[in-house]
């Protein structure tokens, strides 16, 4: 088979350099009061000719799918460490004074825009505010940090602690003050336009999220690693602030001194929860209580389930029904292959761990584990599963498997097609060679 690894590769290196450009603020006020903020954290001057801020309606035509391309200022440039603001051309005068740029169909509160690099037919998200799979509610708009309809009628601020994009709105926004990246404002809060970030706006309580599995998630392995960060304390066995507990069902609890994930082995096929909390250096529970709690479901892997490894190192005939499960790592949009309609799946590390999935029907994010039904294909030279059926969302937000290491020469081995890697040194001597490489 001819190797196929540009889609993940392009993954990658793309966002790997980009994804620091980012919405620090947006608001959605009175009248035309409206108007995005974009803020550059790369390091680097960044030119954004090869940038757009594409946007979906509120009922959008294809789910997924932008409808209006919107290019940026022709030779328009943001410095690092500043902001770029598009503003509605009828906003309040105190707005306009800073804008950049203007455009007349900013988001009433229910329109999906996303930062993305590229051109209108190949192009990598960056960013969002909102998204573009559906109208998020009659007259409404999209719950942030447990604000109902937060992005109509409210100004929303990037927190400082947030450094790149996030190609998942739903993480993005979160459902509570916490685990969100935004802090609602009251409508027309203006006061923090023309700059980023703004620390004095956070609390420096401190707070502990689980980040994966996802509250709810269907799992189907004996072993769960559980990932979750800590914020404004310092987790250490001595010179800290204090440490971690756990526990898993009601069972004992365990102490932990670092913030390294929590392998749970063994489990068994059942319903799990499991919660974690900060103690300080005597084991006494901070005041107030900071925790965190996750529901799981372990069930058994089904004998219907095909492995990527067999498919990819193989003899799969064209048609062949199968059924795979794996984590999404490059998401609809994300890649050019199929124009932006195919995904890549992984379900574990290694060799022949990875491949294409041609999905036109279905909107999936990076982080998903999902579910596919479709039949095998060897479309020049590569393997991928087209007829796609059904696609089914197990959970969302589940770490990715870390990138393959490689040489240039390693990489154009059969056995990485599909795979998410990282190659090494080299220089990019053309970043915009066509067909998304």
């Amino acid at each position: 088979m001819k190797i196929f690894f540009w889609g993940p590769f392009f993954l990658t290196l793309v966002i790997a350099q980009d994804n620091s450009l980012f919405f620090s603020e947006y608001a959605e006020g009175s009248s035309n009061n409206k108007y995005l903020e974009i803020y550059n954290g790369t390091g680097s001057t960044i030119n954004l000719d090869n940038y757009a801020f594409p946007s979906a309606s509120n009922d959008v035509t294809t789910p997924g799918v932008y409808e209006y391309w919107n290019s940026f200022t022709s030779g328009a440039t943001i410095a690092s460490g500043d902001v770029y603001i598009i503003a509605h051309p009828q906003a309040d005068a105190s707005i306009l004074d800073s804008a950049d740029q203007t455009h007349q169909y900013l988001s009433n509160g229910n329109d999906g825009y996303a930062i993305v690099m590229g051109n209108e037919s190949s192009y990598s998200v960056i960013d969002w505010i909102g998204n573009w799979d559906a109208n998020p509610g009659d007259g409404g708009g999209w719950d942030v940090a447990g604000v109902t309809n937060g992005t109509m009628d409210h100004t929303l601020v990037r927190k400082s602690t947030v450094t790149s994009g996030n190609t998942d709105w739903s993480t993005s926004a979160g459902t509570t003050t916490d685990n969100s990246e935004w802090i609602v404002l009251d409508e027309d809060t203006w006061t923090y336009l023309g700059s980023h970030p703004h620390p004095g706006l956070e609390t420096n309580n401190p707070v502990i999220s689980i980040t994966s599995p996802t509250d709810g998630a269907t799992l189907y392995s004996s072993d769960v690693t559980v990932s979750f960060t800590v914020s404004n304390f310092t987790v250490a066995a001595s010179g800290g602030d204090g440490h971690i507990h756990y526990s898993l069902d009601g069972g004992s609890t365990v102490m932990q001194y670092t913030v390294d994930d929590i392998e749970l082995t063994g489990l068994s096929a059942i319903d799990h929860s499991f919660i974690i909390w900060l103690v300080d250096d005597n084991h006494t529970n901070l005041n107030p209580y900071v925790a965190d709690t996750v529901a799981f479901t372990v069930e058994e892997e089904s004998d219907d389930i095909t492995l990527i490894y067999d498919i990819q190192s193989g003899s799969f005939t064209d048609g062949t029904p199968v059924t795979i499960r794996g984590v999404v790592t490059a998401g609809t949009g994300e890649t050019p292959d199929g124009s932006g309609l195919s995904i890549y799946i992984q379900d574990g590390q290694g060799q022949y761990s990875g491949i294409n999935v041609y999905a036109p029907d279905n909107t999936v994010s990076r982080g998903d584990s999902i579910e596919v039904v479709g039949t095998t294909k060897e479309y020049y030279g590569k393997t991928e599963i087209e007829n796609v059926t059904s696609i089914t969302v197990l959970a969302t937000g589940v770490s990715l498997p870390d990138p393959e290491i490689l040489t240039l020469d390693q990489s154009d081995w059969e056995p990485w097609e599909g795979v998410l890697i990282q190659i090494q040194s080299v220089t990019v001597s053309n970043d915009d060679a066509g067909y998304g490489e």
